[in-house]
């Protein structure tokens, strides 16, 4: 199992923005990382995506599964939206990556 502590940028990403009301605060998954990446340090940004990367790997090798984010305090669900986890996270994080280069 997947210990949230030991990716603390991503906890806190996924905690932030895609926690249980997650909905009532932005209408689409990419106004929730626009706004993340609007917010906040440009370093921690950085590292949330090195995190993101190695979960993606993870998720890619079967250890890291939907259920596991709700230890992230994530309430986004891949699955319902018809989307694999792997996929999910490489999309946010290509996403994040693509921000990163408009803002240096």
């Amino acid at each position: 199992m997947i210990n949230a502590t030991d990716f603390p940028y991503v906890r806190s990403f996924l905690s932030a923005y895609f926690h249980q009301d997650w909905l009532d605060e932005y209408t689409s998954l990419d106004e929730a990382i626009e706004e993340y990446c609007s917010c906040g340090n440009i370093e921690d940004r950085k590292l949330a995506l090195s995190e993101l990367k190695s979960l993606t790997r993870l998720a890619e090798a079967g250890e890291f599964n939907e259920a596991d984010l709700l230890s992230f305090s994530c309430y986004f669900q891949p699955s319902v939206n018809n989307i694999t986890l792997s996929d999910w996270l490489e999309y946010v994080s290509t996403f994040i990556a693509n921000k990163l280069q408009i803002i240096r």
